[in-house]
C-alpha cells in the first residue's frame, strides 16, 4: 500500500514547530493577524490550542491599533504589538528586530505580513 504524502517520513527540520511532542519550550511566537475583527477573534483558538500544549510559550500578537484592545486582556497572550499601517513595515520590523521572536505564526498570510517575516529573518509557518 503506497504511502500519501502528508504520511511520508520527513527529516527533522528546526523551523518546525511540533506541539504534539512538545518541542517548542521556552520559546517566543508571534501571532500576526492584522485584520479585520472577527479574523482576529478567530485566530485565537489556535493559540490556546498552542498554550495547551506547551504552557510555557510567550505569546506575542501582531495586529492594527485598532484591534489591539481586544486582545490586551486575553490571558492567551503575553504581549500585543499595535501597528498602524500608516507607519510602514521597515519601523515595524525595526522594532521587531530588537527582541525577535522564535518562530511567526502567519495568519494573514499577505504579501505585507510575508515581506515582514522575511525583513525579520524569522522562520514563519
Amino acid at each position: 500500500m503506497e504511502t500519501v504524502p502528508w504520511e511520508r517520513a520527513r527529516k527533522p527540520d528546526e523551523h518546525v514547530i511540533d506541539v504534539r511532542e512538545g518541542v517548542i519550550h521556552h520559546r517566543t511566537v508571534l501571532a500576526v493577524r492584522f485584520s479585520s475583527l472577527g479574523d482576529v477573534v478567530l485566530t485565537l483558538p489556535a493559540l490556546a490550542a498552542l498554550r495547551a500544549r506547551v504552557s510555557d510559550v510567550r505569546l506575542e500578537y501582531l495586529t492594527r491599533e485598532p484591534y489591539a484592545g481586544l486582545l490586551l486582556h486575553s490571558p492567551l497572550i503575553d504581549q500585543v504589538v499595535p501597528w498602524d499601517p500608516a507607519d510602514g513595515l521597515r519601523p515595524l520590523r525595526t522594532r521587531l528586530r530588537q527582541a525577535p521572536p522564535d518562530f511567526v505564526l502567519d495568519f494573514h498570510s499577505s504579501l505585507r505580513s510575508h515581506l515582514l517575516t522575511w525583513g525579520m529573518g524569522v522562520p514563519a509557518v
